[in-house]
């Protein structure tokens, strides 16, 4: 054994570091030269699909060709802009536009912006066709409000198809009596949130609100403070254009199926490849200006789906599109909450949902008292 302060040992030192050095640098130019490789590689498709864009646009459904003339009409997306998101979001596997929902809308409302001149905030919530208690709820609470101060909200519930011609015809009777739901024809399921939220960005890409501003989607467990969204939208705006505005995840690894694994959450190799998921939002609400609508809705007719929908659309269409992932700033924020917390809640939060739905009429009701007793002065 040398001593350490001997000249032997301090060259060996010496040495074996350098070696470590060197094995390292190593690994770490080969996983560059890697990374560089797969970045020009999927430059060079993007470059290639957009010079080969003309020869694809010949070939497109009249669909979509008018869909692009709709979007230029509504939002100045001109079609050099499509061919761009064209390079962005499509692969040489899929070149053509694709929507993974076509069915028929069972309910629309072309004239709901119209019967509601100057809607600023849309709000798209979640339901489902069972869920009539929860909507009614929303509607009794934070939606009865149709405007804060000078600006104007309106709320529209995206539904499934129901599973009977009863259930349907109270869907029916419901829409008649709120004209405030949007229904297509897909099956009410786990599995079809994908559709449901790709039928949000649809419908709001048609152009119906011409002067709206931002959308809000929550699910229908969500209470939104609209007074906090109010005041947080018009002083604070969001810090970051072209970003969803959210409590944003990163590094979450996709759940597989095992025989040890119940969750709801698996999604097989087949469905996502990776390992990781791209960062994306929780699913409880997120805030976007209207206008990224129809690029996120261009980007899905070329990105293939998978079955989680906050995953597929802010994780994977806001990367291919370079859409940030805005995190909460503190003070508006969201928050879990039971039937006791509400007043302190509502102070630092704009999105607030129950630790037990047993417990939302009750939490919801409370919020909502405690919400337009402090802000009164600002209606």
């Amino acid at each position: 054994m040398c001593s350490t302060g001997s000249s032997v040992c301090r060259t060996i030192l010496t040495y074996f570091t350098v070696f470590l050095f060197i094995i390292v640098s190593c690994i770490q130019s080969a996983a560059q030269r890697k990374t560089n490789s797969i970045q020009l590689r999927k430059v060079k498709e993007e470059q290639l699909l957009i010079s080969n864009f003309s020869q694809y646009y010949k070939n497109w459904s009249k669909q979509f060709v008018e869909l692009m003339e709709e979007h230029e009409k509504h939002y100045g997306i001109k079609p050099e802009v499509v061919r761009t998101i064209f390079g962005l979001c499509s692969t040489p596997k899929h070149p053509w536009p694709t929507p993974l929902e076509s069915s028929p809308f069972l309910i629309d409302r072309p004239e709901f912006c119209r019967a509601r001149p100057n809607v600023r905030y849309l709000v798209a919530v979640h339901s489902h066709t069972k869920s009539r208690h929860r909507r009614d709820l929303i509607r009794s609470t934070w939606a009865s409000f149709r405007r804060v101060n000078d600006v104007r909200f309106a709320t529209l519930f995206f539904l499934g198809r129901a599973e009977n011609e009863k259930a349907q015809m109270e869907i029916n009777q419901e829409s008649a009596q709120y004209q405030d739901i949007i229904q297509r024809d897909f099956v009410e399921d786990y599995h079809n949130m994908t559709r449901k939220h790709l039928t949000v960005l649809e419908w709001v890409s048609k152009g119906y609100c011409q002067s709206l501003e931002y959308l809000i989607k929550v699910d229908d467990d969500t209470f939104v403070d609209v007074f906090h969204l109010a005041r947080f939208l018009k002083t604070e705006r969001l810090k970051t254009p072209d970003s969803f505005y959210c409590s944003a995840t990163s590094g979450a690894k996709p759940i597989r199926p095992s025989k040890k694994t119940s969750s709801k959450w698996v999604i097989t190799k087949t469905e996502f490849e990776k390992n990781v998921f791209p960062t994306y939002c929780e699913g409880l609400g997120y805030i976007i200006e209207a206008s990224l609508a129809p690029y996120l809705y261009w980007c899905s007719l070329f990105t293939p789906p998978i079955w989680i929908d906050d995953v597929y659309v802010t994780g994977i269409l806001a990367e291919n599109l370079g859409l940030q992932r805005q995190e909460f700033i503190p003070g508006h924020t969201y928050s879990r909450v039971g039937p006791s917390k509400q007043n302190e809640a509502l102070l630092d939060n704009i999105f607030l949902t129950s630790y037990y739905s047993e417990f939302l009429p009750e939490t919801f009701r409370r919020i909502w008292q405690t919400a337009v007793s402090c802000s009164m002065d600002i209606i």
